[in-house]
């Protein structure tokens, strides 16, 4: 019994040294969860948009900085961290606010950045008053039959992530026959051989989940920064604690199932 830890040591190692069946396993159970995470994400139609609101700062001007001036406090206001859009707007116009005098509208990435960016414009020379504003976003318009291609890009890749999880442990049983035969020998039945099958599709699901956790919030923290992304998953913030919760034992359960379709057929080398 003392051996037994090492064949099966060397048999996860001989696993290692073919890389390509694993990789492409770990890839597939992460393109699954993110399918997942496409469809969770996706606004159902006539779904209420009560809390996703357009924040602004309107900053009147001094009529007295040059226009090089203006075009320089445009550039400085964008670069700070809140900021999703300038524009300049002139008496008479009404997008946001009714506009009474030269002023610049400084559209946040999100109500929660108002303070900040707010202190920020109050210490800027050339601005003499600043006025919050905020309204309905209009959000981005889904395609009636993106759910459709959810659905389908989620099916897709589930399929892909069984088969793949199947080709891959079976190619580790191949690989593993002699460790198999040894633990044949002292004793493991049919259902204790398949129990280093579903320890590896346990690790590559872990592995695939971490992947799609990294990957998600890369692509979150990139795009607070797009304010259509935002107005499109404003929500975004409040089911990532579930993407937490479930992507683990999603990931895993993938990662099983796919090592039990390719455990049912083990090599015979007894």
């Amino acid at each position: 019994m003392t051996g037994i830890p090492f064949a099966l040591g060397h048999a996860l190692v001989r696993s290692l040294r073919r890389p390509g069946a694993l990789i492409l396993w770990v890839g597939a159970v992460g393109l699954a969860l993110f399918s997942g995470m496409a469809l969770l994400l996706l606004p159902a139609r006539g779904t209420p948009r009560d809390t996703a609101v357009e924040a602004f700062l309107v900053a009147r001007l001094s009529p007295l900085p040059p226009e090089e001036r203006i075009a320089q406090l445009g550039a400085e206001i964008l670069s700070m961290v809140g900021v999703a859009q300038v524009a300049y707007r002139f008496p008479g116009e009404t997008d946001p606010v009714p506009i009474s005098g030269r002023s610049v509208v400084v559209r946040l990435s999100s109500p929660a950045a108002r303070s900040e960016v707010e202190r920020r414009l109050k210490l800027l020379a050339e601005v003499v008053g600043v006025e919050y504003a905020q309204r309905a976003a209009a959000g981005a318009q889904v395609p009636p039959a993106s759910r459709i291609v959810a659905v389908g890009a989620l099916v897709v890749a589930l399929v892909l992530a069984l088969t793949l999880g199947q080709r891959g442990a079976a190619t580790a049983g191949r690989v593993w026959g002699e460790q198999l035969g040894l633990l044949r020998t002292v004793g493991w039945g049919e259902g204790l051989l398949r129990l280093p099958f579903l320890a590896l599709g346990g690790a590559v699901g872990l592995l695939a989940t971490g992947l799609f956790l990294a990957v998600v919030w890369a692509l979150w923290m990139w795009g607070t920064a797009v304010p259509a992304l935002v107005a499109f998953v404003p929500y975004f913030p409040r089911v990532w604690p579930t993407l937490l919760l479930l992507g683990g034992p999603v990931g895993v359960a993938l990662g099983l199932v796919g090592a039990g379709l390719g455990a049912l057929d083990l090599p015979d080398h007894s």
